[in-house]
């Protein structure tokens, strides 16, 4: 009785279909409608790469080659008020990303959920390129383990931090789906809560497709947005917890790193800037270090630092080289990198995540807000 009654509902499903269709709103002979103010995507990519060997003591374990597949949802705002804040339409998603890293019983696989935005450069029909930056979490299934895992230097803790970067191509072969191929570079880090803390860096060429649930025509609007020429100083502040690692006398234990920074910051085109600024800051694990090593080492540090800034409407994504000019304990180099993603919250506060990294090896990852005057 029960599979005679499926049966028969099943029956009407297509009939219901029927009537969804004729009723709902949707352009005629499959033209893209003007008229709507958003349009909606969904997506599949599959992820082919490799893991940049950035330290002697992972090369062993850096051999494999990660796959893995992705699901996009996103939406583009096409309004007026959208072009014009940084004369260009932004595609802004979520993403959830599995990859595996081809070594199960060391390197496992990750879990990935990733907020994105992602710029159009061009505005071709049927081609254009695309700019995506993107920051989140990962649940990784296997972390370094003195015991049993000793030379996964990558990772520590189960859930760490994702950042990526990347460039894609997009060519539509209808109004409702384009195929796509873009080249991303990825990055796995706990922000140096746990040790060790190498981190993962690992590009990844990936080919998907993506469906255009309500088409709008994207044309670049006429108006030419003007450069704002005006230099604008900034202020803010950072933090984050450091894990200092257990030794035979002392168990592991978490230290505050507080700081300030603070430059100033200026257009040369609508969606690019210069930065210069400083940063200083109390790092209470360097303090810790030093007691249990029995010396007196200053937890205080003072850098400088200098780069460009890319900037689409409320996001921001910053790659700047800094300088120690001040720090009293021993390091291999006094030249550091830090990445920044920021979203302007209001009209002068911004608030996002960095990462400091010494050439290809992760340090630590902050959360950090800051005033735009």
């Amino acid at each position: 009785m029960w599979q005679y009654f499926t049966i028969r509902r099943a029956c009407h499903f297509p009939r219901l279909f029927a009537v969804i269709w004729l009723c709902s709103p949707h352009p005629a002979k499959g033209q893209p409608d003007d008229s709507l103010r958003h349009s909606y995507f969904v997506g599949v990519k599959a992820h082919g790469g490799f893991i940049i060997p950035h330290s002697t003591e992972i090369i062993n374990v850096s051999g494999t080659r990660p796959v893995g597949f992705q699901l996009d949802v996103s939406r583009i705002n096409r309004s007026a008020r959208a072009w014009n804040k940084c004369n260009c339409y932004s595609q802004v998603g979520l993403s959830f990303a599995y990859f595996n890293y081809q070594n199960p019983t060391v390197l496992g696989s990750s879990y990935n959920l990733i907020a994105y935005m992602e710029p159009l450069l061009t505005y071709r029909p049927r081609l254009n390129f695309r700019f995506r930056t993107g920051a989140g979490l990962t649940y990784l299934n296997q972390i370094y383990d003195a015991d049993t895992n000793p030379t996964n230097l990558f990772f520590s803790s189960s859930l760490s931090g994702f950042l990526m970067v990347g460039f894609s191509a997009h060519y539509s072969w209808s109004p409702h789906w384009n195929t796509n191929l873009g080249l991303h570079y990825n990055h796995i880090s706990n922000g140096g809560l746990q040790q060790p803390n190498k981190g993962m860096n690992f590009p990844t060429l990936n080919l998907g497709v993506e469906y255009n649930l309500n088409p709008v025509v994207l044309r670049p609007r006429g108006e030419k947005a003007v450069v704002d020429r005006k230099v604008h100083p900034f202020i803010g502040g950072f933090g984050n917890l450091r894990t200092v690692e257990s030794t035979p006398a002392e168990p592991s234990t978490n230290r505050w790193q507080l700081g300030i920074y603070g430059g100033i910051l200026k257009k040369f085109t609508t969606t690019n800037a210069w930065l210069i600024g400083t940063e200083f800051s109390y790092d209470g694990s360097i303090k810790e270090k030093g007691e249990r090593n029995g010396e007196v080492v200053s937890p205080w540090l003072f850098s400088i630092l200098g780069g460009h800034q890319f900037c689409f409407g409320r996001f921001g994504f910053s790659q700047q080289i800094g300088h120690y000019t001040y720090r009293d304990y021993a390091f291999r180099t006094d030249i550091f990198q830090r990445y920044a993603i920021t979203y302007l919250i209001a009209m002068k506060v911004s608030v996002g995540i960095s990462l400091k990294a010494h050439a290809q090896e992760a340090e630590q990852m902050d959360v950090r807000a800051a005033y735009v005057f």
